[in-house]
């Protein structure tokens, strides 16, 4: 690997990670801000064994001078180092807040991107075609894995948010829920994405009582990518019986260099 993309990584990492690293700096800063505070004032305390202590009827003046000439030079790498926390933590901050806005400026030119396909979609096929097609694609995907659940059956979840037998696809597992708690789960997804930047599919499996899965950390919605569009269909189990298939797409997390 040559010096040109060493470079090339580590002033990738230094922007991806700057608040991190800012804050860092800012606590190192803080603490050898107090280290260096309490070697003055040791020092300060020897050295007024020398110079003594303004007499009585000195004015404050030349009080003030007094101190600042012979203990000020001692607190200088104190408040230097004081000064450097604080800028650090603002870097920080500033950071944070500048990203959030080109997030939040994304997000909202991703909606209507979405919104604008949507529409055309609707508009093209019309709502009971487009409604009718995702969810025909559903059941396919359902249909395609019974012969599987049937040799494998997995167990059923029981939860607290309803009495509707549901599948979920991305992860194989049957579970007692109900059409609306599921769209209350969705819209609580929704809700986090501009704070969060993305949402992890972990996260939705714990607004619906699942418990989580190895994959769930990796796979998730992103705030500039993937919208948290859920489709609710009905179909057969492998025993006939009803059951509310849920159908929704979701990405690769992304680092957060992406969003540098």
């Amino acid at each position: 690997m040559g010096l040109g993309s060493i470079i090339s990584i580590g002033k990738t990492f230094i922007t991806s990670n700057a608040p991190q690293i800012l804050t860092a700096f800012g606590i190192i800063s803080l603490g050898a801000s107090i280290a260096t505070t309490v070697v003055a004032t040791n020092k300060a305390i020897e050295k007024k064994e020398e110079v003594g202590i303004p007499d009585e009827d000195a004015s404050k003046l030349d009080v003030a001078r007094h101190y600042a000439v012979n203990y000020g030079p001692l607190y200088v790498p104190s408040v230097l180092l004081a000064l450097g926390s604080v800028g650090c933590f603002l870097g920080a901050n500033h950071i944070h807040l500048k990203r959030q806005a080109v997030l939040l400026a994304a997000y909202e030119l991703s909606e209507k991107a979405y919104q604008a396909w949507r529409d055309k979609t609707y508009e093209t096929l019309g709502d009971n075609k487009t409604l009718a097609l995702r969810e025909g694609i559903a059941e396919d995907k359902y249909l395609a894995s019974r012969s599987e659940l049937a040799t494998n059956p997995p167990n059923l979840i029981i939860t607290p948010y309803g009495d509707v037998k549901c599948f979920d696809p991305m992860s194989g597992r049957y579970f007692m829920s109900c059409a609306d708690y599921i769209r209350q789960a969705q819209a609580k997804i929704i809700k986090r994405l501009p704070d969060d930047m993305y949402v992890s599919l972990n996260d939705f499996y714990d607004e619906l009582g699942l418990p989580p899965t190895k994959m769930g950390n990796a796979l998730g919605w992103d705030l500039m990518d993937i919208h948290p569009d859920i489709i609710l269909s009905s179909s057969l189990d492998e025993h006939d019986e009803p059951v509310l298939v849920i159908d929704y797409l979701t990405g690769i997390l992304p680092n957060k260099s992406r969003y540098s």
